[in-house]
Formats: structure tokens, sequence, C-alpha cells
């Protein structure tokens, strides 16, 4: 008899060692098992799935299959979430604005505030981890960088155009930071950089706005020596300067002329120089808003350059320089096996090894699932070993097991339909009129045993085989063994008679003669023990003599208790080898008068003197 390993043991050695940190074992025979990707026991003897706790940077999932086994997974922690690991929590959320830098944050000190932006009442203000005001950096001040850092302020004389800026060089010039023969050459060439300036000057005074750009080209270093600007004025003046720039081809002697700064494009319509809208980008001068390559598209309003183009989710970048040396980019869609949550200038970032997506343009790592005949290992796929299949993508972290008798010829099976060889010890079982009913219905016989992997929580299908309902199998009846895996019907028989223990024997070896028979040599048949002998238990052995004169009631004893010392007998003892032997009471002597099972004493006895007879 072998014993089976308790839950939380595994068999090593001929011994039951415990399950080691990391691992789970669930007794019996069975190997360890590893936790899902993400999880990860985090003592020794663990017995369960239930005891695999998350990884850092990941969160735990538990759902039922449609088998309602216990399913326990784990995803990495999307961007604005974060688990620290060693629990049985989902990932936790940052605080409200706060996000992380990409996925597998691992703590709450990885929330941070995107670039452009802060946490606190203002500029030069950082709060503690866990504030829940995150803002734009204000005009005149930015912050570049994903982190809890102040946003740092531009300098006198400098202003950014909008809040919210993400590095240093959106720091402009104000007005007071222009020269004014700069700045008045630059409203010479823009007409409707001049309307404004005018407007804005004669706005603030309590004048009336300028009639005509010409009249403020007149006499443009008196307007703007001469006039107090306020802070609000001077900025609103330059972020309108900002919408333009100087053209590069003019020199001193031409007529200044400006065009579109970068980030803007010219709006007939408007008959000015707008934002460039978000999905775009825009370079300036005369051309209009661009459109980025397919799969890619800015995040925010005035994106300057093709190089803030960032992917959409399920594609890739790739960045590239054209043959003039200029960057480039370009997208394509994620393969199956592949994944992008986009806003990135990323490639596609591959599944762990042996993993796959359902489909392309993937956009997160949970939709990386094992393909048909494979589950999830630690980190990878493991390949489904022989008698289990999976039949669909799957997150499962075990493999489905073959009805109780079948197996299946290789590992990596993708269907219940692969379990069709019977086991050591079973043979197999065919209805055909079950066949037939799977055949015209297309479905499981799921009374017949059928099994199936749909998970219908992720949404995964699973494939049907109709022909599989009609396949199980069947322990070998007593007095036959299957010493193989086999596609037969049949068990074989017992040779010369031999009978079995019981049902299911695996091999020849279990063909035995049972208590009270034999297998003679020569003989081509098992036999009855003849009278006078017996034989205990089931093996090959040759039935034993009760010895000389002693007798059994009939053939077929199967114990040493069936031997008994006839009437008129008596026992006898050789000495030396302790045989005994039933002998005849000579004259003088009597034995008992009827069998006697007592081969120890029973011995003749002298007759009474009255009794004897010369």
């Amino acid at each position: 008899m072998t014993c089976a390993c308790s839950s939380g043991r595994f068999a090593s050695d001929g011994a039951c060692s415990i399950c080691t940190k990391g691992m789970v074992c669930l007794g019996g025979s069975a190997p360890p098992s590893s936790c899902p990707t993400g999880l990860a026991t985090v003592m020794t003897g663990a017995r369960s799935f239930e005891q695999c706790l998350t990884t850092a940077g990941f969160g735990r999932l538990v759902n039922k299959t449609a088998a309602g086994q216990l399913l326990v997974q784990a995803q990495p922690c999307q961007a604005g979430s974060y688990n620290a690991g060693g629990n049985s929590s989902p990932c936790q959320r940052c605080g409200s604005g706060l996000t992380t830098a990409g996925e597998g944050a691992k703590s709450a000190r990885d929330c941070v505030a995107p670039a452009g932006s802060y946490m606190g009442g203002g500029s030069g203000v950082q709060l503690l981890p866990g504030a829940e005001n995150v803002s734009d950096c204000p005009v005149g001040s930015y912050k570049e960088g994903w982190n809890l850092n102040p946003c740092i302020s531009c300098g006198e004389g400098l202003l950014t155009e909008s809040t919210g800026a993400q590095q240093r060089e959106l720091c402009r010039p104000t007005n007071a930071g222009w020269k004014p023969d700069g700045l008045c050459r630059a409203l010479g060439g823009c007409p409707s950089l001049a309307a404004k300036a005018a407007s804005l000057l004669g706005d603030q005074q309590g004048l009336p706005a300028a009639p005509a750009p010409p009249a403020l080209r007149a006499s443009p270093h008196r307007s703007l020596q001469q006039r107090a600007l306020t802070t609000a004025t001077s900025a609103a003046l330059a972020m309108a300067a900002l919408s333009y720039r100087l053209k590069k081809a003019w020199t001193t002697a031409d007529t200044p002329t400006c065009e579109c700064a970068a980030g803007r494009f010219w709006s007939p319509s408007a008959q000015d120089c707008l934002f460039c809208p978000k999905g775009l980008y825009c370079s300036g001068g005369d051309l209009p808003a661009g459109e980025c390559p397919a799969g890619l598209a800015t995040k925010l309003v005035g994106a300057r350059t093709l190089d803030q183009c960032f992917t959409k989710p399920g594609y890739g970048r790739i960045s590239y320089r054209g043959a003039d040396e200029r960057l480039a980019v370009a997208a394509s869609v994620c393969p199956p096996g592949r994944y992008n949550q986009g806003g990135n200038s990323m490639g596609c970032k591959q599944c762990p090894p042996g993993l796959t997506t359902v489909q392309a343009a993937s956009t997160a790592y949970s939709q990386c699932v094992a393909p048909p005949g494979y589950c999830m290992g630690n980190s990878a796929a493991k390949k489904c070993p022989r008698g289990t299949y999976t039949d669909s993508f799957n997150t499962l972290s075990f493999c489905i097991p073959c009805k109780a008798g079948l197996t299946t010829p290789d590992e990596a099976s993708t269907s219940i339909g692969a379990c069709k060889l019977a086991t050591r010890g079973y043979h197999l079982t065919v209805t055909q009129s079950n066949r037939t009913a799977a055949q015209q219905t297309g479905n499981l016989d799921t009374s017949a045993g059928g099994n199936s992997s749909t998970n219908s929580s992720n949404g995964l299908q699973s494939l049907k085989d109709p022909f599989v309902a009609s396949i199980a199998a069947a322990l070998c009846p007593p007095n036959s063994y299957q010493d193989g895996e086999t596609a037969q019907q049949q068990c074989t028989p017992c040779p010369h008679g031999l009978r079995t223990e019981q049902a299911g024997a695996d091999g020849v070896a279990l063909c035995l003669a049972p208590p009270g028979m034999q297998l003679l040599p020569g003989d081509g048949s098992i036999s009855d023990c003849p009278v006078g002998s017996y034989k205990e238990g089931w093996n090959l052995n040759p039935c034993i003599s009760c010895g000389d004169g002693l007798l059994t009631e009939s053939d077929g004893a199967v114990s040493a208790d069936a031997c008994y010392v006839p009437p008129g007998f008596g026992i006898v003892r050789a000495e030396g080898s302790g045989i005994i032997a039933a002998v005849m009471c000579v004259q003088g002597m009597f034995g008992r008068s009827a069998p006697n099972y007592d081969t120890r004493s029973t011995r003749c006895m002298p007759c009474p003197r009255q009794h004897c007879h010369s």
C-alpha cells in the first residue's frame, strides 16, 4: 500500500517533504505547483492556491471557473495604482489627481504628480503623499518629470503661455523682457498682433482701442515706452506675441513679416494663429495642422513637433532618422503576444514567455493569457502535462485533467478529444448512440464526463469537440489486466486461469492463484489444492501439505486450520525437523473417534486395562 502525502507536502525521495516557500502543494502524488504570475506564498507548507499572495506591483483577483473551481489570478497595477505585495488585495488607487510613471508601482511613494502639475496650494508648495489636490503649474512656472517636486518659477520677466508647462524652454520673455525695437518690428509685420497689442494698451489706459495697426506702427517706441503696463496686460501681450514669430528670411532692409509660431496654425476664418488641436501637431509658419501617423496622436493642445505624437492604445511607436536625417516616427499595431496601454513613445511590450493575447492591438498586461494546451505558470506559460489539456486561451493556474482512466498521447493537448488512451488498469468504452447524438447536436455530453475550460468571467470561448462525450474508460474487470496506455476496448485475460484480487489490474504480475489453488509446473491451468493440503493468500506458491496422514475435508483448503487428524490416528513429531504426521494407533492405543483439528497435541492414548485386548 502506498501512502499519499497530505496537503502542504510533496513526495520526494520516498518521503513527504514540506512545501517550499513560494510554492503550493496539494498533497497526494502531485508535485509542487507555482502560484500564478505575480503571486507567491510567503511561508512554507502552503496547502492551496488561496495562500498565494501578491508580489510587489501586482494586485490579486479571485474568480470561479465555469466548473466551480477557485481561480486565483494577479495582474500588474495599472498606471495610477500600486500594491506593496504580501497581501490578498487588489491594487490601490493613488490619491485624486496623482498617478504613477507606468505599470507595476510598488508603493504609495510611486504616486506622483505628472509633469506640469504639482501637489499643494501654489508654486513652491509641496504636500506629503496622499494629498488629493493636484493642480497645473500656474502661468510663469513649470515642472519637469513625474515627481513630487514643486513647480519652479520661470524667473523675473519670463512667463509661460499657459498653465501646466512641462519644461523650462516654455518660459518666454514678457513685454518687459523684450527689446522694444524687436517687439515693434514684430508688430509691424503682424497686423493681427498689432491690433491685439493696440487693443490691450487702449483698454489698459481707459483709452479707445487703436483704430488701425498703421497708427501703432507710426510711433511704436512711444506707445511701449511711455505707457506703464500692468503685469496682467504685459502677460497678455506676451502671450499674444508668442502666437507669432518673425520669419527668418528677412533682413534689416526688408519689411519685417511674421508667421505662426510652432504649436499654432493659421486660421483663415479667424485671421489669427490658433492653438494646435489635441491629436494634431503644428510646426508653425504657413503649414496647416499635421496629422500624426496612423496609431499615434498628441495628448495636449499646442503640440509643436512630430515627436509629440504618442501611441494610441494597442499600438507601438517606432522612431528613426529619415533620409534628410530628421526625426521620423511611425506606429504599428501590437501583434498577438504584445500590448501597449498607449500615451507613450514606447514600442509594444512582450507578454511573458509562452503567453500571448487573444488578438492584436491588446492594451494591457492583463490580456496576456496562456494559449490552448498551456496554463499560467510562474511568469511564463506552462505546458499541459500528459493526461491534461486546456481548450481555449485561459488564465488558469492548472490544466484540466482527463476523465478517470484516460490520458493523452502527448503534452500540450488542446482538447478533451485528446483524452483518447486508457491508462494502465483501464480499457476504453465507446457508446455509439452517444457518439451519434454528439455529432448531431455539436454539443458535449457533460453527463458522460465532458469537461470545458470556458471562463465566463473573462469572456474567452471554449472550443467544442462533438466526439469526446462517447469515449470513457472503465477499470479492467477481475481476472484481466492492462499494463500500458492503449486504445483497446478490452483488457487482456490473465493466463492459465489465474485471477486478480480486484478490478483494475495494471500488469500480469497481479494475475495470481487465489487461496486454495495453485499452478503446478507444466500445468496449463490452476487447480484446487488436493485433499491433505492447503494454500493461504493470493500468490503463485504451491499448495502446502498438511503432513503425512493428515486430511482436509475437501479440495481447495485455504488455511492450515483446515487440516485434521482422522479418527483412530494420533500425531507424531519427527525429532529434529519438527515435521508432524498422523499414524494409526497400534493395538493397546486409541485415537479420538471424530476428526480432530487440534494437530498440535492429538496423540494416541493407552487403552484402559479393562478395554485392552491381547
